[in-house]
């Protein structure tokens, strides 16, 4: 490749990065062109309820003529619950917190509040019966019967709808053996009389499916998020015959909007982000030359790249934790690139040109590259799936993992392929000295 050939793929290249970049951090609260919609990358990531607006619901629960050890268990078992209920629909930042007789639940104020706190609060009872008259002991499934709850989107030529599937256990099969033959039933949620819903059915041998139309995936996420953290109702204790049962019921009476627990969180958390990442590429680019210029871009594209799969793809929320992750990933990605770079040099001591030295000392870096790259990725993955805050520490690494690899083994060689041809075996560019 030429030298003027490399300055035009160059800078056509960071013309276009940094183009993509700015419009991927504008703010929300400008006005762009005629309709005034267009909103960036970095503000389709939710934020977490440290860092972003939230909202709060306040949900009582009568104790009653419980014990107070018996209302802890309760108390206990619906947090429990409702932790598992809203990481299956996908909410990772909350926070729950019981004050006497009243449940605070805080999200992402990310337009489906009113669908999170309804889960949260909702009993989670299931009842089918094959016709419309509703009996509480007259349900031929009920959720003894459930083991979980999956979705599928069916569509024919212009017609749309869902397919909500209930997996029966053992004893459910069973139930539903003299059942296999009706086209429709109807459902109750919570015991609700008066809430009874006709849907289409198939029941087959081991589940019983409803259909729902297209626009209610909201609901059809509701159902399986109940039946995935479970009933209320397990956590009430037993009574003697002849003893009434104690009834659990939680009851908004508070919807508010409320503030970030980290006061300007967001600004300072982009702020320090930004100052780490112009030192470490100042110090690459000084003492590394060449080789730090082509790894402060690999950083930036990498970065810009994790940006747009977590604004389009998936991406739980960002929150402290996930800033303090995400230089962590700096660093591993700064580490391997000088690893990387101390090869080169002890390459180019013994003898060879800068371009052999470049290439022999990237490929003695691949092994630990990866044992490192790896290692990140595991941590990640355990980190993931423990429903805390390391769970955003965890999705950080194993993005980071991945942009790390490909970072340091082929945006690094990239760069430097597209930088050489401007400097060639200029020693001194390079950092490099015998």
């Amino acid at each position: 490749m030429s030298k003027k050939s490399s300055i035009v793929l160059l800078s056509i290249l960071v013309a276009v990065l940094l183009f993509v970049g700015v419009c991927s951090l504008l703010p929300d609260d400008l006005a762009y062109g005629k309709y005034e919609e267009y909103h960036a990358a970095v503000n389709l990531i939710t934020k977490g309820i440290d860092l972003g607006d939230s909202k709060y619901a306040v949900l009582t629960l009568d104790q009653g003529d419980l014990s107070d050890e018996d209302y802890a268990t309760i108390q206990k078992g619906i947090v429990k619950t409702a932790q598992k209920r809203l990481a299956k629909l996908g909410v990772n930042s909350y926070s729950l917190k019981w004050e006497g007789e009243d449940l605070t639940v805080t999200v992402p104020d990310d337009g489906r509040t009113t669908s999170v706190f309804g889960c949260v609060e909702a009993l989670g009872e299931f009842d089918f019966f094959s016709g419309s008259t509703y009996s509480e002991t007259g349900a031929f499934i009920t959720n003894e019967h459930i083991t979980r709850a999956s979705k599928q989107r069916y569509s024919y030529q212009d017609q749309s709808l869902w397919i909500l599937t209930f997996h029966l256990n053992a004893e459910g099969k069973e139930e539903v053996k003299s059942y296999r033959t009706i086209s429709s039933l109807y459902m109750t949620v919570d015991n609700d009389e008066n809430g009874m819903q006709q849907f289409s059915c198939a029941i087959t041998e081991d589940s019983v499916q409803i259909y729902l139309a297209a626009d209610e995936e909201s609901t059809v996420n509701l159902y399986i998020a109940l039946i995935a953290g479970g009933s209320y109702l397990q956590y009430a204790p037993e009574v003697e015959e002849g003893e009434e049962a104690y009834e659990i019921e939680l009851i908004q009476i508070d919807n508010d909007d409320a503030t970030p627990s980290f006061a300007n969180g967001w600004l300072i958390c982009s702020i320090a982000l930004a100052v780490v990442l112009v030192a470490v590429c100042a110090v690459l680019c000084v003492r590394y030359g060449v080789l730090g210029g082509a790894t402060t871009l690999s950083i930036y594209t990498a970065l810009l790249a994790g940006l747009l799969f977590s604004a389009f793809v998936y991406f739980n929320a960002l929150t402290v934790w996930s800033f303090v992750a995400l230089l962590v990933v700096i660093a591993v990605i700064a580490y391997l690139s000088i690893d990387s770079f101390a090869n080169i040099q002890a390459n180019y001591a013994t003898g060879k040109t800068v371009k052999a030295a470049v290439a022999t000392g990237f490929n003695k870096s691949i092994v630990k590259n990866l044992i490192v790259n790896g290692a990140l990725a595991v941590l990640g993955v355990i980190l993931w799936v423990i429903p805390t805050v390391t769970a955003f520490i965890g999705i950080v690494f194993v993005y980071g993992a991945i942009l790390s690899v490909a970072a340091t083994l082929g945006l690094n060689r990239l760069f430097v392929a597209l930088l050489y041809p401007i400097h060639e075996e200029n020693n001194a560019k390079y950092g490099l000295s015998k």
